[in-house]
């Protein structure tokens, strides 16, 4: 199952970000993929690997609205994200419109563990600001057919 980008609609109160806020976001995405290649690289010098850092950084921001605040507190300095939950998630859909706007596709789908259950106010937030989508109740082969 792929989502496409044109079946998830855009939310209708997005609050403004600033531009500053906007720029330390897309910022530490970048000094994030950086340090994910060179950690990389250092692991396995001579292999060839694809990794998608930008979709590492935009899970984990997608997911730090669902955990506990110490593990949110360790997305935000890893991915040297802002604090603020809102300025995140306009961030992040900001961010996925742009690059749409450059012809760059994003597909990312979540799957937990069928021991929990998802809220359905973090499915839509991941539907409207990350358009992915987040799923309990997942078996690998259903996670292998969607990645296909």
């Amino acid at each position: 199952r792929r989502i496409e980008p044109d079946s998830v609609k855009e939310p209708i109160d997005i609050p403004n970000a600033g531009a500053d806020v906007q720029e330390t976001y897309e910022s530490g995405i970048h000094t994030f993929s950086f340090e994910v290649l060179q950690k990389m690289l250092e692991l396995s010098p001579t292999d060839n690997i694809t990794i998608s850092p930008l979709g590492i950084s935009l899970l984990l921001a997608m997911i730090k609205h669902g955990v506990s605040i110490e593990d949110q507190e360790e997305i935000e300095r890893i991915l040297y994200l802002p604090g603020d939950e809102t300025e995140l998630k306009v961030c992040a859909f900001k961010l996925i419109k742009k690059l749409q706007g450059y012809g760059v596709d994003l597909a990312s789908l979540l799957y937990l563990n069928d021991q929990y259950r998802l809220d359905p106010t973090y499915q839509r937030l991941a539907s409207e600001y990350y358009q992915s989508k987040a799923e309990s109740g997942s078996s690998a082969k259903e996670i292998n057919e969607w990645v296909k």
